[in-house]
C-alpha cells in the first residue's frame, strides 16, 4: 500500500451503525438498505450515519459500471455495527441476511443481563461475494473487526470499532488501542 492514499477506495459508501442491541429486525432493516430495498433515508432508524470517501471512479470502477453484480458507485456497500451486544461463544460469528454477509466480533459470554460491547461489518451482496473468494478475518476482539478482501483487483481492509468510552480505565483505553 506503500504511496497508495485514501482515495483508492473510489468512492464506496458505507453505513455506521450503534445498533444498541442488534435484533433480527434491525440486522433484517440494515440489510435491506445494502440490496436497496429501503434507501438509507427512509430507513426507521433516525441514527444512521452514512460515510462516503468522495474520490474519482477508478478504471477498474469505470469498466464495471452497468454490469449486473458489479457495484453501483454511490450506493451503501457495507454497514459497520457498534454495541451489538450479541455472545459469539467463539469470539466471532458470521451470518447471511438476505444475500448479505453479517460478520459479529463479541464477548464469549455475556457480562451483564442486557448484553455490552460488540463491533461487526455487513456487507451487501457485491463485498460479500469478494468476502466469499478472497475473504479473511485480519483481527478481531468485542470491541473492534478488521476484514481483508479483495475487490477490483486491489486489497481492500475494512474495520469496524466501539472505542471505550472516556470514564473507561487508561488500562482499558490502552488494551482497545493495543489490539487494534
Amino acid at each position: 500500500m506503500k504511496g497508495r492514499e485514501s482515495s483508492h477506495y473510489y468512492g464506496l459508501s458505507f453505513i455506521s451503525q450503534n445498533v444498541r442491541n442488534l435484533t433480527p429486525t434491525k440486522a433484517e432493516e440494515l440489510s435491506r438498505a445494502l440490496t436497496h430495498k429501503t434507501k438509507v433515508s427512509e430507513a426507521r432508524s433516525s441514527q444512521w450515519s452514512r460515510r462516503r470517501m468522495e474520490a474519482k471512479p477508478s478504471p477498474q470502477e469505470e469498466t464495471t459500471r452497468g454490469r449486473p453484480g458489479k457495484c453501483k458507485p454511490g450506493s451503501p456497500k457495507a454497514v459497520f455495527i457498534q454495541e451489538h451486544w450479541r455472545v459469539t461463544p467463539n469470539g466471532l460469528e458470521e451470518k447471511t441476511v438476505n444475500g448479505c454477509t453479517m460478520l459479529l466480533a463479541g464477548e464469549k459470554v455475556r457480562s451483564c443481563r442486557r448484553g455490552r460491547l460488540g463491533a461487526g461489518i455487513m456487507l451487501g451482496p457485491e463485498l460479500a461475494e469478494a468476502w466469499r473468494a478472497t475473504g479473511k478475518v485480519v483481527s478481531y476482539s468485542p470491541r473492534h473487526i478488521m476484514v481483508r478482501l479483495r475487490l477490483w483487483g486491489e486489497v481492500v481492509v475494512l474495520g469496524s470499532a466501539y472505542a471505550p468510552m472516556s470514564t473507561a480505565t487508561t488500562e482499558e483505553r490502552a488494551t482497545f488501542y493495543e489490539d487494534l
